[in-house]
């Protein structure tokens, strides 16, 4: 970011969601977002919520760890353990009570990146992530001709060879990816963004996340399509309707906030 650096898990979790196949479940522990050793130091509730929101967002569950000193602190009532539980169940209440738009989620990603298969290029991918593209994670064993054939652009990571109709990460024009992107976002840097559809409708779900310490207001969506409605639903703010204007391409909508974790919902 341009005040520091931006850490989050985004390319391997897209990276776990191509091994899944998008049907296996994947189940995430967070470790390194605590401060200190995992065992004594719980993660403070603002990390604590956007673990949770990180994995939702990218078709994951998240374990939390709350063994050994988290365990002993919540038996004695203490604040920071309390107030981190109460993050966990903020948060877990809202996406079971919101579940059915982390069901069956569906890529609309037009942009491939081949990696190998030990996935040597993790950084590489939350690079990608970081500056919101939106990719999908293809292995080097899978990329066949009839797997990549839905996708505008193919990406060989650094540790892949180029093969025909790919392309270095550098060597693609930024109108390019645009062309080939399901949307764009207009914020500041600590801002990630997914989009996914859904197998069994046509809506278009927008996952937006808040790396940094303070809220961020007014942010631009501005989607494929045309959509007749927009919800914007969120574990810190009330749900609301979201004004929507379209052209013959996009939707355009404007969020009032965001503090951790928004979820916006498209409906044709």
């Amino acid at each position: 970011m341009s005040e520091g650096l931006l850490a989050l898990n985004a390319g391997l979790l897209r990276t776990l969601w191509a091994v899944s196949q998008g049907v296996r479940p994947v189940v995430v522990e967070y470790g390194n977002r605590h401060s200190g050793d995992r065992f004594l130091d719980m993660l403070s509730p603002a990390h604590q919520k956007l673990a949770l929101a990180e994995c939702a967002a990218f078709h994951a569950a998240n374990e939390q760890f709350h063994e050994s000193t988290t365990l002993r602190e919540l038996f004695f009532g203490r604040d920071a353990a309390t107030q981190n539980w109460d993050a966990v169940a903020q948060y877990n209440s809202f996406l079971q009570k919101y579940a059915k738009f982390y069901r069956e989620p569906k890529s609309i990603a037009g942009v491939a990146v081949v990696v190998d298969t030990k996935v040597s290029d993790i950084a590489f991918l939350d690079a990608l992530a970081a500056r919101n593209l939106i990719y999908d994670v293809v292995f080097e064993e899978d990329a066949t001709s009839e797997n990549l054939t839905r996708y505008r652009i193919v990406i060989a990571a650094p540790s892949v060879a180029v093969r025909s109709g790919w392309k270095r990460y550098e060597d693609v024009m930024p109108a390019e990816f645009a062309a080939a992107s399901p949307g764009s976002v207009t914020a500041p840097d600590s801002v990630v963004v997914n989009f996914n559809g859904q197998s069994q409708n046509s809506r278009i779900l927008i996952h937006l996340l808040n790396y940094a310490d303070v809220p961020v207001f007014d942010i631009d969506l501005k989607v494929k399509g045309q959509f007749a409605t927009a919800r914007l639903l969120s574990p810190d703010i009330a749900p609301q309707a979201i004004p929507v204007y379209s052209d013959e391409q996009f939707t355009y909508i404007r969020l009032p906030e965001l503090q951790i974790y928004d979820l916006v919902v498209l409906e044709p």
